[in-house]
């Protein structure tokens, strides 16, 4: 089992557009600040219907990716 969940990170990451040390860090900034981050496109309209409480926010990033947060 161990080796599969390695197996599907790899295939996970392998897809995605956002590169595995961005993913990361979008990981590591929801945990210190508690918040939805991503600077992946794809992830933006789950953060955007799960923000009901907060201000959604959309910004374009230096590599024509879309950023967004639910502050």
């Amino acid at each position: 089992m161990k080796y599969f969940s390695i197996i599907l990170l790899v295939v996970i990451s392998g897809c995605s557009s956002q590169s595995f040390s961005d993913g990361v860090e979008d990981q590591v900034l929801e945990s210190v600040t508690g918040k939805d981050f991503s600077r992946n496109a794809a992830q933006c309209p789950l953060i955007k219907s799960q923000c009901s409480d907060g201000n959604y926010e959309e910004w374009p990033l230096k590599n024509g990716q879309t950023g967004c947060a639910c502050n």
